[in-house]
């Protein structure tokens, strides 16, 4: 896996820009909402009392500390947090650098935040009035309004944005419920018989937003795979599932549009309804399905240079590693001088 990942593969991002579709609200009728995918896990669902924005991140800088973590992919369309209708609610799955964006807060610093536990000091340093937050443990619950229902339950995942402060936040998973209609976003989430707890709980699911990307089976315990993603529909009793966490940022090493091709025909193999909506697209939920395979024939990828020339690849995994051990030994050694010297 080392290996890997220090040997690019042009497929684990598109080589040009992704098709997608100018942001537009729907006219929505009395207890109709729309949803709205910005790729990753940010999603909007609207309606004509409220608008709601799961783990928003529209800055174009990569995510990471200081913006040096990957780039997002290039879009046709691109979207800003002024294209939104005011947001009344922001609902923060962990504190991870692609779920968690401090620009994008800042500027949605005056809707109401609903956080794990520990992710308010995040939004605090921030500048969001406390005021303005409110912070949850798995389990809790909250009539929000009239006419939502929220509570928050556990995922299998990790928070973190430092070395220093791993899983020092909570993470999870959300629920929504409002005009008889119930909602899973998982957030980042590996596979768990949680899921079957969580059904029992507030279950069936008319709509589930499933972690489906960012995969290998070397971390499969925080990031589900494809047929896990299945599983976890099935368990949820989903009647419509839609793939999350893809189609934005190279966090492994699957092909970049792998999930959706995986997940959406295994989803026909087993009777799994599996919506796969396009960038930027809004769609009324329960008068449509949208289900077009926007990404075929989106990006030619070819085999990584590499395989051809294995002993090359080799080398350089070589190479690289020899580098690191030139740069750390010498420190250790001049640690243990000065060590001796005191």
């Amino acid at each position: 896996t080392l290996g890997q990942y220090m040997v690019s593969d042009n497929c684990r991002s598109p080589d040009e820009v992704l098709p997608s579709i100018a942001f537009e609200l729907k006219d929505l009728e009395d207890g109709e909402f729309s949803v709205s995918w910005f790729g990753h896990s940010t999603v909007l669902l609207h309606t004509n009392e409220f608008s709601l924005i799961t783990d928003p991140v529209f800055s174009t800088g990569g995510a990471g500390p200081l913006s040096l973590g990957p780039n997002p992919f290039p879009y046709e369309d691109d979207y800003t947090v002024d294209d939104l209708p005011e947001i009344d609610y922001v609902f923060i799955s962990h504190d991870h650098y692609d779920h968690l964006d401090k620009n994008t807060v800042k500027e949605l610093s005056n809707s109401i935040f609903y956080v794990p536990l520990g992710v308010e000091t995040h939004l605090v340093e921030w500048g969001v009035d406390e005021e303005n937050i409110v912070v949850f443990d798995w389990y809790d619950e909250a009539n929000v309004s009239e006419d939502l229902f929220v509570a928050f339950a556990p995922s299998r995942h990790f928070s973190g944005r430092g070395i220093g402060d791993h899983s020092s936040t909570l993470w999870g998973s959300w629920i929504f419920e409002f005009y008889d209609t119930s909602i899973y976003f998982s957030g980042d989430t590996g596979y768990m018989e949680e899921f079957k707890n969580i059904t029992a709980k507030y279950g069936p699911f008319d709509l589930a937003f499933l972690d489906s990307g960012q995969y290998n089976v070397a971390w499969e315990h925080v990031h589900m795979l494809p047929e896990q993603v299945i599983q976890a529909a099935i368990d949820l009793n989903a009647s419509v599932s839609i793939p999350i966490h893809i189609s934005k940022y190279e966090l492994s090493l699957h092909h970049w549009y792998e999930p959706m091709e995986l997940v959406s025909t295994l989803g026909g193999e087993n009777n799994v309804t599996i919506a796969t909506p396009m960038l930027g697209s809004t769609f009324i939920f329960g008068k449509e399905i949208p289900q077009d395979t926007w990404w075929r024939g989106v990006s030619e990828c070819s085999d990584p240079f590499l395989d051809d020339y294995p002993l090359l690849e080799y080398a350089l995994i070589y190479t690289n590693v020899v580098g690191i051990l030139w740069i750390v030994v010498p420190r250790f050694k001049s640690r243990g001088n000065s060590a001796e010297e005191e």
